[in-house]
């Protein structure tokens, strides 16, 4: 869908769409204006001139005219105007992504029903049809009677054009009840159907609660289908571990709370018990036999007993 300059500036045609190849382009809003502010300004120039023949009363009519304070330009609408003729311009060469932000800036500085007419006519050229049918409407809202004469048809059908091509996703939270859905990131808005409408290709939608993992789907959605949707929130999964510390005495206090000093102690006990036993079954290679039923030995052999 390509776009050209009209007759005048006043206008953009546009070519391969058949019934729709009709002016969408409001210039002659501000043009209008301007016009109208040049014929005003030249009307009191030229009675400012003196005319032969006038009488005293109409002299002192030009007079006061003259006197009348001039309304100052309102730079809000200057800034729209200019705004206004760079998106044509832009439209006009196909740029609409320059096109968009121009025509934006116009409706942002004066909501004017040009501004929002051309805004659908970019958005629809962009492929963003939801944004574009908001766009319309907002024409016939503000639209003068002129306005409305000249292009409520071609809005109408631009609209109905809208309605065939958009798409819709039908959103099912299977658990909990209460969450949050995004599409794209943005709060969905649902009719009583849980449906909303979107504009044609692949949208990521989420469901949103406290205390539940998010559920995303990624879903692409066809040119005047419905897609459906089903999210399940599920609690997120939590991973216990025992972990086992070793007590440590605290930087400053006795050395006698540690338990690593009393387990030295106990080693060091043993030890000093240990040492002196063994010295003394080492150092005495003889003993001396004992009369009775049993004997002692250092070889770990039996003695014989008494009256064996």
């Amino acid at each position: 869908m390509t776009y050209s300059a009209g007759e005048s500036r006043s206008k953009i045609r546009l070519r391969g769409s058949g019934a729709l190849g009709s002016c969408v382009a409001v210039v002659c809003l501000f043009s209008a204006e301007a016009r109208g502010q040049r014929a005003s300004t030249g009307a009191t120039q030229s009675a400012a001139q003196p005319v032969q023949g006038a009488t005293q009363p109409a002299v002192q009519a030009v007079q006061a005219a003259q006197a009348a304070p001039v309304a100052p330009v309102d730079p809000r609408e200057a800034e729209a105007r200019a705004a206004f003729e760079a998106g044509v311009a832009a439209l006009t060469d196909e740029r609409y992504a320059d096109a968009l932000r121009y025509f934006q800036r116009s409706y942002d500085a004066r909501r004017a029903a040009s501004a929002a007419l051309n805004l659908g006519v970019t958005l629809r050229a962009l492929g963003r049809l939801v944004e574009a049918r908001q766009r319309f409407n907002e024409f016939l809202e503000l639209a003068s009677p002129a306005q409305h004469e000249r292009h409520d048809r071609e809005v109408a059908q631009f609209i109905a054009d809208i309605g065939r091509r958009v798409g819709r996703l039908r959103v099912a939270v299977v658990e909990p009840a209460g969450a949050r859905v995004l599409i794209d990131g943005r709060r969905a808005s649902l009719d009583e159907r849980d449906e909303a409408v979107v504009d044609p290709g692949e949208h990521r939608v989420e469901a949103v609660l406290a205390g539940y993992d998010t559920a995303i789907q990624t879903i692409n959605v066809e040119s005047g289908r419905t897609a459906d949707v089903q999210l399940r929130l599920r609690r997120p999964t939590i991973e216990q571990r025992v972990i086992v510390t070793q007590p440590t005495p605290a930087r400053g206090g006795a050395i006698w709370q540690s338990p690593l000093f009393w387990g030295l102690i106990g080693v060091a006990v043993t030890a000093a018990v240990a040492i002196p036993v063994s010295i003394a079954v080492t150092s005495q290679p003889d003993i001396p036999r004992l009369t009775g039923l049993f004997c002692v030995r250092t070889d770990d052999m039996l003695c014989p007993t008494a009256g064996m």
